[in-house]
C-alpha cells in the first residue's frame, strides 16, 4: 500500500469485461483508464472507467446514482457501473463514454477564436440549462472537466455535483477548483451569504471565467485574493462576450446570469426566412389570368399569398420532409441490422437519430416506439440495465408489443430487472409477456425465465401454451431445446 502507484495497474484487468489499457488521471477521488471492453471474449469498445481510490475505502455510489440517469448530448454518457477488484480490494466502477481529449490541453495551445469560444460556451451553457433544471449543481465546471469527443464539447466529471433540494442546497463545505470557484465560497463567514447557500449561480461564474480565458489566455484576477473584492477588466472582450462575462461574474450570486441567459445570448432565436422568389414571366402571365382586374387590393395579396404558400409547400416542404423521411428510414434500418450484428454502441447511436428524426418529423404523438425497443436491447447487451429498463419503459408506454414485428418489451425488461436483483419486478414483467406471446419460441423463452426465478408452475404454463400453438399452426425450424421443453412439460 506505502508504494500504491495507479500506473501499476495498467495492462490489468479490473474483472473479465474491463481491460485497464492507460491511467488518464487520478485524484482524491481515484482513477480513471482507458479500458476495453470485452464481450464474448471480443474487443467491443474503448471506454472510460472510473474507480474509487482502494486505499481510502471511498465510494462512487453518489456520483453513480446522479450520473447514470443524465441524458444530454454536452454530457458525457455514464454507461453503467460495474464490479471488480483493484489491489486486492473489491471495489464498484462507473464507466463512462471516452473523449480523445479535454479543453485545457487545447488552450494550453493558445487563445481560442471567437467562433470556436462561441461553440464550446454553447455546448456548457446547454449542459448547465440540463443539470440546472434537474436541480442540479456540477460544482468543478473548468477546461479540465470539459471532454472533447470527436471533436464535440461534453461536460464531465459530475463526482462533486450536488443535487438541490427546491433550487438551494444548505451545505457546511465548498467542492470545486480555487481559480474557478465564485466568491462566497471564499468567506470564512458563511452566514454572510445566507447560511452557505450553494446554488446553481455557482457553475455560472465557473463559465464566465472559463470563456474570459479561452478568449485571452490568461485567468480574469492576477491572483485569487482578487476574486472576493476587485472587479475584472473586461474591455478586451469581443461583444456579447463583454456582457456575457459580466454577467457571469456578478460578486453577488443572485444577481448572476442563469444558464439560459448565457445560452440564449450566445444563440439568439432568429425568424426563419422564406425564400424570394423569382416570379417568371410564365407565371407573370398565369397571374394576370387568374386575378380579374376588378378585384381589390385586398383580393389581389390574399391570391398572391395563397400562390406563394403553395408554390412553398409543393417545392420546399413537401421534399425536405421526404429526405428527411428516407434520413430516418436509413437509421431506422441501420439500427436493426447493427443489433443482430452485435455492433451495439452503432446500434444505439443510429435508434437514437432515427427516434430524434421522427420526432421532428410528426411530432411527441409518433415517437418511433420499435426503435426503443432495439436501443434497449443494445443497452442491455453492453451492461446498461438501468438504461435499458428506460428505453423499454418508453417502449411499453407507447403499446410497443406487437408480436408480428418480433417485439415484446416486458420479456428483456423482466431480464433486466432480474439482472439488478429486482425479482418482483422481473415476474411481473414475464407475466405481462405471457398474455401477449403467440411465438412458441418466444414462450419457451419466458417459461425458462420464470423458470430461473423459482416459479416452476408459470413455467410449466408456457410450455403447455406453446405446445398447444405448436400443435395448432405446425411451427418449423423451432428450436430444438424449445421443442425438448414443449414435450416436456407441455405435452
Amino acid at each position: 500500500m506505502d508504494n500504491f502507484n495507479w500506473k501499476d495497474f495498467e495492462g490489468t484487468e479490473f474483472n473479465e469485461e474491463y481491460r485497464l489499457e492507460a491511467l488518464l488521471g487520478f485524484g482524491t477521488f481515484g482513477g480513471v483508464f482507458r479500458a476495453e471492453q470485452i464481450f464474448d471474449g471480443k474487443h467491443l469498445r474503448d471506454v472510460a472507467i472510473k474507480i474509487p481510490d482502494p486505499r481510502k475505502g471511498t465510494s462512487l455510489t453518489k456520483e453513480i446514482t446522479v450520473a447514470i440517469n443524465l441524458d444530454h448530448p454536452h454530457i458525457i454518457r455514464c454507461y453503467c457501473k460495474t464490479d471488480g477488484v483493484l489491489d486486492g480490494k473489491a471495489l464498484t466502477a462507473l464507466v463512462m463514454e471516452l473523449g480523445q481529449a479535454n479543453l485545457k490541453s487545447r488552450m494550453e495551445k493558445g487563445k481560442f477564436s471567437v467562433e470556436k469560444t462561441r461553440e464550446v460556451a454553447i455546448a456548457v451553457a446547454s449542459a448547465l440549462v440540463y443539470l440546472h433544471k434537474n436541480n442540479i449543481i456540477h460544482r468543478d465546471i473548468k477546461p479540465a472537466n470539459i471532454v472533447l469527443v470527436q471533436d464535440i464539447c461534453k461536460v464531465a466529471d459530475v463526482g462533486v455535483a450536488r443535487v438541490l433540494n427546491d433550487g438551494t442546497d444548505l451545505t457546511v463545505s465548498v467542492t470545486g477548483s480555487y481559480a474557478y470557484m465564485p466568491p462566497e465560497s471564499y468567506l470564512s463567514d458563511f452566514s454572510k451569504i445566507d447560511k452557505n447557500v450553494i446554488s446553481t449561480a455557482f457553475d455560472q461564474w465557473s463559465l464566465g471565467i472559463m470563456i474570459f480565458e479561452m478568449l485571452t489566455g490568461r485567468h480574469p484576477f492576477k491572483t485569487l485574493c482578487e476574486v472576493p473584492s476587485e472587479e475584472p477588466n473586461l474591455s478586451e472582450l469581443p461583444k456579447p462576450f463583454k456582457e456575457i462575462v459580466k454577467g457571469c461574474l456578478q460578486k453577488d450570486y443572485k444577481n448572476r446570469w442563469t444558464a439560459i441567459q448565457v445560452f440564449n445570448a450566445l444563440e439568439p432565436a432568429t425568424p426563419t426566412k422564406v425564400p424570394r422568389l423569382a416570379v417568371n414571366p410564365i407565371s407573370a402571365q398565369i397571374l394576370k389570368v387568374l386575378i380579374p382586374k376588378s378585384l381589390s387590393g385586398l383580393g389581389v395579396r390574399i391570391l398572391i399569398a395563397l400562390f406563394v404558400y403553395f408554390w412553398f409547400f409543393f417545392n420546399i416542404f413537401v421534399p425536405f420532409q421526404n429526405r428527411k423521411f428516407t434520413e430516418f428510414k436509413n437509421y431506422e434500418q441501420s439500427a436493426i441490422s447493427k443489433v443482430k450484428s452485435k455492433d451495439y454502441a452503432g446500434a444505439i447511436r443510429d435508434s437514437t437519430e432515427a427516434i430524434r428524426l421522427r420526432f421532428n418529423l410528426l411530432g411527441s404523438n409518433s415517437i418511433n416506439d420499435y426503435m426503443f425497443y432495439q436501443r434497449g436491447l443494445a443497452k442491455q447487451a453492453l451492461g446498461d440495465k438501468q438504461g435499458a429498463i428506460a428505453d423499454f419503459n418508453q417502449a411499453i408506454t407507447l403499446n410497443d408489443t406487437d408480436i408480428k414485428r418480433g417485439i415484446n418489451a416486458y420479456l428483456p425488461r423482466g431480464e433486466a430487472k432480474q439482472a439488478l436483483g429486482d425479482k418482483e419486478g422481473a415476474i411481473a414483467d414475464y407475466y405481462k409477456a405471457s398474455e401477449t406471446a403467440d411465438s412458441p419460441s418466444f414462450l419457451c423463452n419466458i417459461g425458462e425465465a420464470k423458470a430461473s426465478l423459482g416459479d416452476r408452475k408459470g413455467a410449466i404454463n408456457d410450455y403447455k401454451k406453446a405446445a398447444e400453438l405448436y400443435k395448432k399452426d405446425n411451427y418449423y425450424g423451432i428450436d430444438i431445446n424449445c421443442l425438448e421443453l414443449i414435450k416436456r412439460f407441455g405435452g
